[in-house]
């Protein structure tokens, strides 16, 4: 019978709600940093033989993003990768061989959930830190969906969305009937994200790690708490 840590991790592994950063401490946890050079394969054939648990494409997918995301620069420089990565965070799998756009919703959950995981800065700032590509993209695709500006986390990395001459044609009143609702909006976007940073962090929570150190997971909670806007 699987003991209690056993039983949990079975369940995650398998649970779709389950974020990308809890498969990856599941896979540290039970093989060390060392798993980051393993083949994809190998790495999911171990966790399922181990845990006893077929996983979901979606969540082999999830696993397989922000561990390439943190492994190499691609996520920074390839607009390719950077759109299948945050399709893959966001549940929707990665499929290269079709163009399926990463929405602003994608975009702001992979951004924040790579950027909890990966301490690395740029010396030029914030918003060199993506390649030009990438940020003309962020832009686009927010103008695409209506945004005024780009919300929070991709204001800090992506080029203007140029949505300035959106309500040209509109009166007084229906600019600022429509000006609200794209506050609204962007509003809504970021409190998406707030609340899946809180299910994040009650998931790594819960889970019975073997190797959990405390001074890098206290550090780790409190990187999440202040981006969340939960209290310590």
């Amino acid at each position: 019978m699987l003991d209690t840590r056993n039983a949990h991790i079975n369940w995650m592994l398998g649970d779709l709600n389950t974020y990308a950063t809890v498969l990856v401490a599941i896979a540290i946890d039970q093989y060390g940093a060392d798993c980051f050079e393993w083949e994809p394969e190998t790495l999911r054939h171990s966790l399922e033989r181990d845990f006893g648990k077929q996983m979901p494409s979606e969540n082999v997918d999830k696993l397989n993003a922000l561990m390439l995301a943190l492994s190499t620069n691609l996520f920074y420089v390839s607009v390719e990768a950077f759109i299948n990565i945050c399709n893959a965070l966001d549940g929707a799998g990665a499929n290269f061989q079709v163009y399926d756009p990463a929405d602003v919703d994608e975009m702001e959950w992979a951004l924040t959930e790579v950027m909890m995981n990966d301490d690395q800065k740029n010396p030029a700032g914030e918003g060199q830190l993506f390649s030009q590509e990438i940020r003309q993209y962020m832009g686009a695709q927010a103008r695409e969906e209506g945004f005024l500006r780009l919300p929070q986390p991709l204001s800090k990395f992506g080029a203007a969305p140029g949505v300035e001459d959106l309500h040209a044609d509109e009166d007084a009143s229906m600019f600022a009937a429509s000006w609200a609702g794209k506050q609204e909006q962007i509003k809504d976007a970021e409190r998406k994200v707030a609340v899946r940073q809180r299910e994040l962090l009650t998931q790594l929570d819960k889970l019975p790690l073997l190797h959990r150190d405390v001074e890098s997971w206290q550090s780790f909670v409190g990187k999440v708490q202040r981006g969340s806007g939960r209290s310590k």
